[in-house]
């Protein structure tokens, strides 16, 4: 299984920083992260610069590690990386596609030298729909992935911008949404409006990235890396869920219809804060987890649901469901009511929804959902429209 996690532009690649928070990821996947800001590389925790690329005004694409590129930048030589890649495309993502189309053997060459091997199966790309390099480049590595890799799955997960970002970034996020939907196999929607209202803003950001890399983090590597076999427990008698499934479940075109998807993550809470503490010492701190009631189900999955990272106004509208519940493999001989979370989905789900669990190592159970409607039923996306309608450029 060949995986690639692409970050574009500044919030793209904050998320997926946060996704390989958990190391093991590295084993997993290929990650690489791409702007068109050295600064906003320099401040990523997780990826190191072997994994950047910087993109300039000019269209060129630059790397830290060599010259594969056509550009020679040694560690020593950092500085020259810093004021090549600077400046951005001002929030105007047709100026980005301008300028790569101006250069599409160059472009094309350079991907060739980034991307590994003959076959990826899933490529995740992660960008910020309201900003020049997110909404514009992001399409152009679509495009190029399924020329190159004809049956990779492109899963695109597309960062909306708030009510108060404005015009321009409305205008961006229509236009990147328009030119990624020719090539994503699966569109996933995160809306920074639901956090708009948070007093220390820049705390909320980091706790949302985190909120939506934990969701993709489970489904993209927990799955693969411990590799735990449910037949082994008694009490679990439930579908193992995967890639194919959430694919599946968001799959963004269906004849003339098109669909997006919101995601969430909602810790289960088994045990008070030293349990799991002491589990980790080997202590057996989770022994005497306390695994929910039915009712208690039922509430993480209605928490679930209005966490979701875009407001579903009405559950009616929902088309299609996928839930995975995450459960640490030292409670899988426990009873979990899972029957009421089944029972929820195919209330609420039209035509299909792919309900299940992975065992993991981990320590936390979780809930993570994704609900998947039609494009149509969206509100925020027809805001996002009218404002762009309103915008000119």
């Amino acid at each position: 299984m060949v995986q690639v996690v692409v970050g574009v532009g500044h919030c793209g690649t904050k998320i997926v920083d946060e996704i390989y928070e958990n190391k093991e990821m590295f084993e997993l996947t290929y990650p690489i992260a791409l702007n068109s800001e050295a600064q906003e590389l320099m401040q990523l925790h997780n990826l190191k610069e072997d994994k950047w690329v910087g993109i300039t005004g000019n269209g060129e694409l630059v790397s830290t590690k060599g010259s594969i590129f056509g550009k020679t930048f040694g560690k020593k030589e950092n500085f020259i990386f810093r004021n090549e890649v600077r400046g951005g495309f001002g929030n105007d993502p047709e100026r980005a596609e301008e300028v790569i189309n101006k250069n599409k053997d160059y472009f094309k060459n350079c991907l060739d030298a980034i991307f590994p091997g003959d076959k990826i199966n899933y490529a995740y790309i992660f960008l910020g729909l309201g900003s020049g390099t997110g909404a514009g480049v992001s399409p152009e590595i679509a495009k190029y992935l399924k020329n190159r890799y004809p049956t990779t799955k492109v899963i695109a997960v597309g960062v909306m911008p708030g009510k108060s970002e404005g015009g321009r970034r409305a205008y961006a996020a229509r236009y990147g949404m328009e030119q990624i939907a020719e090539f994503a196999d699966s569109f996933i929607l995160v809306d920074n409006e639901r956090i708009f209202k948070e007093k220390n803003i820049e705390l909320a950001y980091t706790k949302y990235n985190k909120f939506v890399a934990n969701f993709f983090y489970h489904q993209i590597g927990g799955i693969f890396k411990h590799k735990i076999d449910p037949s082994k427990y008694s009490a679990w008698s439930g579908k193992v869920v995967d890639n194919a499934d959430l694919l599946t479940a968001t799959m963004f075109k269906t004849g003339n219809k098109r669909y997006v998807s919101a995601i969430s993550s909602e810790p289960i809470i088994v045990a008070p804060k030293l349990r799991y503490i002491l589990d980790k010492l080997k202590l057996g701190g989770l022994a005497g987890a306390n695994i929910p009631t039915s009712d208690g189900m039922k509430k993480y999955f209605e928490d679930a649901v209005s966490h979701l990272t875009v407001t579903v106004e009405d559950l009616k509208n929902v088309e299609k469901g996928f839930c995975n519940l995450v459960i640490p493999d030292k409670l899988a001989n426990k009873e979990i009511q899972d029957k009421v979370i089944r029972d929820k989905l195919a209330e609420i789900c039209k035509t299909e929804y792919h309900f299940g669990a992975s065992l993991t190592k981990g320590y936390v159970m979780y809930l993570n959902l994704c609900l998947t409607m039609n494009v149509e039923n969206v509100g925020r996306l027809h805001e996002i429209y009218e404002m762009a309608d309103k915008f000119k450029p």
